[in-house]
């Protein structure tokens, strides 16, 4: 039986992505849904993050005068960390 722990898990999903991204970098740099999809959400789900989970993660988030791209909340709900995607 093959034991990984959470940061082996985490390279593995880094080495995955790197790879799509080069594979599909013409459609990367034009779309930052595109880039979101398929490399942002990846690695935040690598990270523990539920990217489908509203009570950890608002996407599109009006904080303030900005608007995030994600929003990560701590377990009150409160934005801890903020994400900004752009297209590749």
């Amino acid at each position: 039986m093959k034991l990984s722990s959470p940061v082996a898990l985490l390279v593995e999903r880094l080495q995955q992505v790197h790879q799509t991204a080069q594979k599909h970098e013409a459609k990367l740099r034009n779309s930052e849904a595109a880039t979101r999809a398929v490399l942002i959400d990846p690695i935040l789900e690598a990270m523990g993050w539920d990217t489908s989970n509203p009570d950890m993660i608002e996407l599109e988030k009006l904080y303030g005068d900005t608007r995030l791209d994600y929003g990560l909340l701590d377990p009150s709900g409160k934005v801890k960390v903020i994400v900004e995607a752009k297209s590749l």
